[in-house]
């Protein structure tokens, strides 16, 4: 299984948030607006601190009266000026109250939270310390303290009469809102959702809440603010609740979504999001309703590719026949396995029919588990489908990445990029080639198979001496060839020019004429490479090799031309230049059409069938024999394997899709027609590669041994 994503914490308060929030408790009713003593009496005195009214009260006032007349600096100083000099004063909590705004305003951070935290420790019980504590969390949150910041307000709030918390409570929540504090936001318009009564305000409440739940809070917010409010009904609770839901659906968690769409349910009954509730248990209930031994399989069974598919179809049932057969002989599994039941779906090669293909396989087969699609185009929509459903999915394409898209896909099919790395380990280990030119179509599977030869060439310590293209319609080869070895740009070398120079110091012109024309000729090719990658097929290949002897560079093995082309050329020391490629040079008519040019060419494949080993034998007079003699491919070898690989899940009985899941991913060298096959931690299996090379008109095995130092 692939691991979960990281969530990572982030400040969730954005700058200015104090002073909303000090904006929101300026809207509401304050007793330490105006601290004047009335009756006779004085509230300071019964909050800790000295009458008011004294020496204090003149400086007070024009603290005030600076603050009002926005000279914000004069006010500070005043208000730092009474707290110095009338410590016990009565009015020292409000001074304190009123220059922790002041300095807020200022920018002044540390001297406000200094006044702000002096107010509510000196002066608890004081009608100001309300509003301190509610200034001082909400400067926790813009510093990214959410859970003090929080704790805070709730604690505040507390102390309110009910009218004016849910008043206070719905203005700081809406703030928070604002500041991009989404999480911190939740709790008091939650306290004031749940206070409001029916009308206007409170379905605007709701539909903040809302959009906040829906798509504004992380997967660890949710959890946590569903933990903090209260059980029971309730607006904001339940739509937590159901939020949860989804997120436990989309991490493939049935069992926890299962629970909390049912807790949504019984809360919510009549809800408005009731319906698409209970449409997703039952999705939920309806995927994981499977039908044990039966497979899905999504492959093309009309249009063009018809026959391909009908020739897959046929290697997948001999191999689930071959693996459940072979438990039953061993006595494996008790009780012994019923045969697999294979229900086909026709997706015609299309992106589109292969997802539906996959719907159907899951909501109205019930398939244990599903094989396809094949082709490129079907692939991803397949998976994205068996991935939502949390349905083990095989595939044979060669799309690159496949198996990287969720935990339930699989890749048996052989990536051409997988192929182009190997030829690059096997060019530096096995041949010990140092420098590689490098020859492509300008086309996506051209771009591909040259970048990830490059990549692991040079990762390994090789250096790329040259790199062309060439159309992918080309037939000559002649351009990219002169300019891979230096004969296209003559002008650039100095040796063509030095010839050129001395031919125009002949006196008669047919003279200069011909001499002008011998220097191309001499310009010798530079071949500063062991071998040439070519990213294509065997057609291209078969006619880039001869266009490369025509510039005067040795290509292939064969010892009978390498001593006519030292003959033709007068050369005594010649480099030999090697081909190297993928699958797409094995074919039988490549040795025929590049003849002694292609003598000793090494690519890989992924199937054998001349291997000898028993098992291929075997597969291959099957396959012979129930198609009335088409020999079989790698594709149909991968199939086989996919089909033995998944006959041995049958046959241990698994009882739902995520057993069969556990259990495919823990087959290891799993013993294959293709060879020992295991699944790496991204689902893409991991199989060696046949290597192959050319002699005379044959393709044949190429026993390789490592370089010493490779």
């Amino acid at each position: 299984m692939k691991p979960a994503t990281t969530l990572r914490r982030v400040p969730l308060c954005r700058p200015l948030l104090a002073a909303s929030i000090a904006v929101a408790l300026a809207g509401c009713p304050s007793k330490t607006a105006s601290p004047k003593p009335q009756g006779g009496g004085d509230p300071a005195a019964s909050s800790g601190g000295a009458p008011s009214g004294g020496a204090a009260a003149p400086v007070l006032a024009a603290a005030r009266q600076a603050r009002d007349e926005g000279r914000l600096a004069d006010a500070w100083a005043l208000y730092q000026a009474l707290l110095k000099d009338h410590p016990k004063a009565g009015e020292v909590p409000v001074a304190l109250l009123e220059s922790a705004r002041v300095a807020s305003t200022l920018g002044n951070k540390d001297g406000a939270r200094k006044a702000l935290e002096e107010l509510a420790v000196m002066y608890p019980t004081h009608a100001a310390a309300r509003d301190a504590k509610l200034l001082l969390a909400s400067m926790d949150l813009e510093d990214g303290r959410t859970q003090e910041g929080v704790s805070g307000m709730r604690s505040a709030l507390e102390q309110l009469p009910p009218k004016e918390r849910a008043e206070l409570s719905a203005k700081m929540g809406r703030a928070l809102h604002d500041g991009g504090q989404h999480a911190g936001a939740v709790l008091p318009l939650a306290t004031a959702e749940a206070a409001a009564p029916e009308g206007a305000d409170k379905a605007d409440l709701r539909a903040l809440i809302l959009q906040i739940v829906d798509g504004q809070l992380r997967f660890p917010e949710v959890l946590a603010l569903r933990e903090q409010l209260p059980t029971g009904p309730g607006y904001t609770r339940t739509l937590l609740t159901l939020k949860l839901a989804r997120i436990y659906t989309h991490l493939g968690d049935d069992p926890r979504a299962t629970e909390e769409f049912k807790a949504y349910l019984a809360a919510e009954p009549q809800g408005p999001f009731a319906p698409s509730a209970q449409q997703a248990l039952s999705a939920i209930e309806t995927r994981n309703t499977v039908s044990p031994n039966r497979l899905g399989v999504v492959l093309p069974a009309s249009g063009k590719y018809a026959q391909t598919g009908e020739r897959i179809l046929t290697a997948l049932k001999l191999g689930l026949e071959s693996a459940v057969g072979e438990a039953i002989a061993k006595g494996q599994t008790n009780p012994p396995p019923t045969p697999v039941e294979v229900v086909v779906q026709d997706d015609t090669g299309g992106a589109e029919d292969a997802a539906k293909a996959v719907d159907i396989l899951v909501q109205e087969h019930r398939a244990m588990a599903v094989v396809g699609a094949i082709t490129t185009q079907g692939s991803r929509p397949a998976a994205m489908r068996a991935e939502s459903a949390r349905i083990p999915l095989l595939t044979l394409a060669r799309r690159e990445g496949l198996g990287e898209m969720g935990p339930f896909t699989y890749q048996l099919g052989l990536t051409d990029e997988h192929q182009a790395r190997e030829v690059a380990r096997i060019a530096v280990e096995m041949l010990g080639y140092k420098r590689i030119a490098l020859l492509y179509p300008r086309l996506p599977k051209g771009v591909a198979l040259l970048n990830a030869f490059w990549d692991e060439f040079e990762a390994r310590g090789g250096a790329v001496a040259g790199v062309e293209s060439y159309d992918h319609d080309e037939t000559t080869f002649s351009a990219p060839v002169k300019k891979l070895v230096g004969r296209h740009y003559l002008e650039a070398r100095g040796d063509y020019l030095a010839c050129m120079a001395k031919s125009r110091e002949m006196e008669q012109a047919y003279k200069r004429q011909k001499a002008a024309e011998g220097c191309k000729d001499e310009a010798a090719p530079v071949v500063d490479f062991d071998a040439i990658f070519i990213a294509d097929y065997h057609k291209p290949a078969g006619l880039i090799a001869p266009a490369l002897a025509f510039e005067d560079v040795f290509v292939g093995s064969d010892e009978r031309a390498l001593r006519q082309f030292k003959q033709a050329t007068g050369a005594t020391r010649v480099r030999q230049v090697q081909l190297l490629g993928t699958n797409g040079f094995n074919d039988k008519s490549f040795p025929v059409r590049g003849g002694k040019y292609v003598q000793g060419a090494v690519f890989v494949d992924g199937f054998n069938p001349n291997d000898g080993r028993p098992e291929t034998l075997a597969f291959v007079k099957a396959f012979t024999q129930a198609t009335g003699g088409v020999k079989p491919e790698l594709r149909e070898a991968q199939a086989y394997d996919a089909g033995r690989m998944l006959g041995a899940v049958f046959a241990q009985n698994p009882k739902s899709r995520a057993e069969f899941r556990e259990k495919l991913s823990a087959l290891k060298d799993f013993p294959g027609v293709c060879g020992p096959t295991t699944f790496d931690a991204q689902g893409t299996a991991v199989t060696p590669l046949h290597v192959f090379t050319i002699k005379g008109e044959a393709i044949i095995p190429a026993h390789l041994e490592p370089k010493s130092g490779g």
